[in-house]
């Protein structure tokens, strides 16, 4: 049986109010949860390491849009498909490095 899966994005922070304090509130972080045509109760999920907030508005919508057959995209092959069909590039965060 061929399954098809829908992908949605799940914000679930920064939530750590020391993190907000020194890297500001323009990030967020979370999961992608994909559903699917089975019977699968719990659905799966795909870690979505800090991105800009405007990055993370544009991926949810388009996110929302996406659906695929077997086998459940990984995180580079829905970034391969967002890029290629011309979406900006998704800002990640990088933590400076401290001089001490």
């Amino acid at each position: 049986m061929i399954h098809k899966y829908h992908y949605s994005l799940n914000w679930m922070g920064p939530v750590n109010q020391k993190f907000i304090d020194v890297n500001g509130s323009q990030w967020a972080a979370g999961r992608i949860d994909i559903s699917a045509d089975e019977d699968n109760p719990y659905g799966y999920e795909i870690a979505v390491p800090l991105i800009h907030y405007k990055d993370w508005e544009r991926l949810g919508d388009w996110l929302n849009t996406l659906s695929s057959n077997d086998p459940i995209l990984s995180l580079d092959d829905i970034l391969e498909i967002y890029y290629d069909e011309g979406n900006p590039r998704i800002v990640f965060f990088k933590k400076e490095k401290s001089n001490g």
